[in-house]
């Protein structure tokens, strides 16, 4: 007879396709190594007659102090003509990866065949109304050791449980059976059924858009639960590393911490980070828009119509568009300055006929930048027209114009004035019509006086 026991070896599944990043184990039995101060508590009997026992029987147990067993109550002759058994309602979860059937398994028999198997356990899988589902696996006297009494060395039987009977209540049954002669004690210890699940994650957020965007540490933005304290978990970031950064990571539950640096744009940024299968989005806010001259006022270098670039630089957050307007002084002052972030602001002025600076004022975002633009000077030359007799044609200038004076001014002179009142050209006057050539001078407003008593005439040099 042989002196060991096979390896119950029926099944065995192998799933594919499917990658989690941790997974648990899960027993979905209790009692199984008949440990409980209740005889079989957990388990339930099939035609129960006083054949099955359990307890701190004649043998050693695998594990603990008890076990289950098939035959007499001392294991000293064993039972003939057995048909009992046990079971136990199951439900495999549906999400499991697998699920194995383990069990010890000692057998002491006084069949002589090595080839036919009179006395056996056989392990099925039942529905709730009786009727077998599967067929697990069958171990036999030819399994055993012979002589009773006698205490075979336990082994282990393993079986793996087919993925089509997950998520169906079934009930696993362990169903002995002997013939007339020749008795078999069957033992069994530490019954388990493992299903391997992946590991699952609840992630609570309760921020997902910051306060503002100034650097952090360490801000508590939410809570990961997993389905079993054996589910370790770690937070990765998947964009957004150059500013997001998490260290957060434990086994079981624990809280969602993540840095960030400051934002220093007007732009709000969004970065993302995975947990398991979770995906989460954290959102940092832009600055405020703020807009800040390199000067507040600026003024005119005359009192002349003329156009200033770049007069003052703006400095803004990236981001932050704006469009320069004039809020004073629209009727001389204008600009088409704009930009996004940094940039300049031009202008354009008309002349000022007065002698009186005046301001205006251009918004940028609110802020304000003050143009100042300066009167004409006062020389005591007026731009009007002269009551002595004296005119002037063109007063339009490209090189050369007419002074057409009374004759009383003939033989005094003529003198010619820039803006600033300063004398630029003398000349004669030798007839009622002299012509002036002003091809030298440079473009601009200009006033001409004729003797000392006559009012100043503008004429302007193109």
């Amino acid at each position: 007879m042989k002196n060991k026991i096979k390896n119950l070896l029926l099944i065995l599944m192998v799933l594919f396709g499917l990658k989690v990043t941790a997974q648990i184990e899960v027993s979905l039995l209790t009692n199984g190594g008949f440990e409980h101060q209740t005889p079989f508590s957990g388990w339930s009997g099939i035609n129960l007659q006083g054949n099955l026992w359990e307890g701190q029987g004649s043998c050693s147990a695998y594990q603990g102090n008890s076990y289950m067993w098939v035959g007499d109550s001392e294991q000293d002759s064993g039972r003939n003509d057995v048909a009992e058994g046990l079971y136990q309602s199951i439900s495999i979860p549906q999400n499991a990866l697998s699920c194995s059937l383990y069990f010890y398994v000692s057998i002491n028999t006084l069949e002589t065949s090595v080839t036919v198997d009179y006395d056996y356990l056989d392990v099925k899988l039942r529905n709730n109304s009786g009727q077998i589902v599967a067929n697990l696996g069958r171990i036999g006297n030819t399994a055993g050791t012979y002589g009773i009494p006698g205490c075979q060395n336990w082994a282990l039987a393993s079986v793996a449980v087919p993925s089509n009977y997950f998520n169906m209540p079934l009930q696993l049954t362990f169903e002995f059976a002997t013939d007339a002669s020749e008795p078999t004690i069957f033992r069994l210890d530490s019954i388990s059924l493992i299903a391997t699940l992946p590991c699952e994650y609840t992630a609570n957020i309760i921020i997902d858009t910051l306060k503002d965007a100034n650097a952090a540490s360490n801000i508590a933005v939410g809570f990961v639960s997993a389905n079993s304290s054996n589910c370790g978990w770690e937070a990765v970031v998947k964009s957004g590393a150059t500013w997001l950064s998490t260290e957060s990571g434990a086994f079981g539950n624990d809280s969602l911490r993540i840095s960030v640096l400051a934002n220093t744009t007007a732009i709000a940024r969004t970065g993302t980070i995975e947990i398991g299968d979770t995906i989460i989005s954290i959102t940092q806010p832009g600055v405020p828009c703020t807009y800040v001259y390199s000067q507040t006022n600026y003024t005119c270098t005359s009192s002349l119509a003329n156009n200033y670039n770049n007069i003052a630089n703006v400095t803004a957050p990236t981001g932050c568009n704006w469009l320069a307007s004039v809020v004073e002084g629209g009727t001389w002052l204008s600009t088409t300055s704009q930009g996004s972030g940094n940039g300049t602001i031009s202008i354009t002025v008309q002349e000022n006929p007065t002698t009186a600076q005046r301001t205006g004022k251009i918004s940028v975002g609110g802020s304000l930048l003050t143009i100042n633009q300066p009167g004409k000077p006062n020389t005591g030359l007026a731009d009007l027209a002269d009551s002595y007799g004296v005119s002037v044609y063109p007063n339009l200038v490209n090189s050369e114009f007419n002074i057409a004076v009374a004759k009383e001014h003939i033989g005094t002179t003529y003198s010619i004035y820039d803006a600033l009142g300063q004398l630029v050209l003398i000349g004669n006057v030798t007839s009622e019509s002299n012509v002036v050539n002003i091809e030298g001078i440079d473009s601009g407003i200009y006033y001409l006086k004729v003797g000392e008593n006559s009012k100043a005439i503008k004429i302007v040099k193109q």
